[in-house]
């Protein structure tokens, strides 16, 4: 059975749908199909295909779904596949089943409560570097029996080359030939994506980054989106972007693994950044004059001279065009939901952009100092502003985009933009208008946070109109 490649957003749009299905379950002839196209509801009650009902098989795959009223699962049958964001689809938890690519050789699938009752085909198609369907194959075996098992499959997928940086993603499908040999029935979807490091590549397998479908006790039927890190998700204000972080310490630096599922196309993508430790041992074990010193402005200012902005700043410029992201007011708002997605705590001081990596975690000022630092290195090459402004009465900073750098498309006319006073203009400030990006929560650009007014321009991305200017032989060693 052949199967045509697709692009990443066509097979996004289907959804991480993930949900198994009572083999016979929900039929679908093409898995790589947008959900809902090409798809007629089937008359009311017709759970069974067309033909002589007499010869349909029992089911050969069930599932324990715990949540029900019911021990035994097992969805109707359906010509099609129902629409994933369909709550009125009948499913069970499909938590119940995971998908872990291993790395280059193997990829794992995981089906936990499950009763298979005569062998079946199991088909792992995952989407390879060029954005098309590769597929391995293995058995399925009968178990025999009433019972309720856990079964492992191990898929060889050597013959499939997988992207770096840019997610992937691989759909579990089964063949049950006594039922019909060209129906596919889903079993999970499943988003990953290899970063590359100096050792090699960190194989991402995280729930954060896939949707997850359940009935819950009450019999409501309950669709999670993917969650920020700090278990925070839904697109509201207080919101992160659904992300994972993950760190390795090596003898003399911290290896930082971020990746971004971000809402313009649904993909995922990751990068590593490699951060000494001795620099933020140094800063975090400093007096608070030192700290003062080598905090936010100084690490702003010399952003150009740090290495892991360097390698930050040409990662998720080459990440970010390899998911299809197009358009530089779209780019930088995908860049900005990996910002985003580190999450909030209030700092006592205003530490070095440096540690708010190594510890994944910051404020509203040092997440968007952390932006401007990764922003003016190449080849990214911006130079945006700091915002000052207060939400309730309480001071707030975040960053601001130049105008000029966020293309023809971007809506100024309905966007929130700031802009330097006259004062300011006249010392030295561009002549230009700033589009409001808050770094705190899962926002877009030109969105006006809730609350917020009295905002102002306080400086430029490497702070060149503050007093405290640094020396030349004062630069960074990291």
């Amino acid at each position: 059975m052949n199967r045509p490649g697709y692009t990443r957003r066509r097979l996004i749009q289907l959804g991480a749908l993930g949900l198994s299905t009572g083999i016979a379950g929900c039929s679908d002839k093409d898995p790589g199909s947008s959900a809902g196209e090409d798809y007629e509801d089937p008359p009311e009650n017709d759970t069974e295909p067309d033909g002589d009902t007499n010869d349909t098989p029992t089911a050969a795959l069930s599932f324990n779904a715990p949540n029900r009223d019911y021990t035994l699962y097992r969805l109707p049958l359906a010509e099609g596949r129902p629409d994933p964001d369909d709550m009125s689809v009948d499913h069970p938890d499909n938590t119940l089943f995971t998908i872990e690519v291993h790395g280059e050789q193997m990829a794992t699938a995981t089906l936990e409560q499950t009763q298979v009752e005569r062998d079946l085909e199991l088909r792992l198609y995952v989407r390879d570097t060029y954005g098309n369907f590769k597929s391995t194959t293995q058995t399925l075996e009968s178990s025999g029996g009433n019972t309720f098992e856990t079964h492992e499959i191990e898929f060889d997928i050597s013959n499939i080359n997988l992207p770096r940086g840019a997610g992937s993603i691989c759909e579990l499908v089964a063949v049950d030939a006594t039922f019909n040999e060209d129906y596919e029935f889903i079993i999970k979807r499943h988003q990953f994506v290899g970063v590359g490091h100096k050792n090699g590549v960190n194989w991402v397998n995280s729930e954060y980054l896939n949707h997850t479908y359940h009935t819950e006790p009450d019999g409501f039927r309950k669709h999670d989106n993917p969650r920020g890190i700090g278990g925070i998700g839904g697109g509201s204000e207080t919101s992160e972007p659904a992300g994972y972080v993950e760190t390795r310490d090596g003898d003399n630096e911290r290896t930082v693994f971020l990746v971004t599922r971000t809402n313009y196309n649904g993909e995922i993508f990751g990068v590593s950044s490699h951060i000494k430790h001795e620099p933020i041992n140094r800063y975090q074990n400093g007096s608070h004059r030192y700290q003062y010193r080598y905090g936010q402005q100084y690490e702003a200012h010399h952003a150009t001279e740090i290495s892991h902005f360097q390698e930050l700043a040409t990662k998720t410029h080459t990440a970010i065009a390899d998911i299809g992201v197009k358009g530089s007011n779209n780019r930088l708002e995908v860049l900005g939901d990996m910002i985003q997605m580190i999450p909030y705590l209030r700092q006592g001081t205003d530490p070095m952009p440096s540690v708010i990596l190594y510890e994944h975690y910051g404020d509203c000022s040092s997440k968007s100092v952390l932006m401007a630092c990764i922003l003016q290195n190449d080849p990214w090459s911006m130079m945006p502003a700091y915002i000052d402004c207060e939400i309730s009465g309480v001071g707030h900073w975040t960053i601001g985009l130049d105008v000029d750098d966020l293309g023809s498309g971007f809506d100024r006319d309905s966007a929130f933009l700031v802009e330097p006073s006259d004062d300011m203009k006249n010392s030295g400030f561009p002549n230009t208008s700033y589009a409001f990006f808050d770094m705190t929560y899962d926002s877009t650009i030109g969105h006006r946070t809730s609350g917020v007014e009295n905002s102002f321009i306080y400086d430029e991305g490497d702070f060149t109109h503050r007093n405290n200017r640094y020396a030349e032989n004062d630069s960074p060693d990291y």
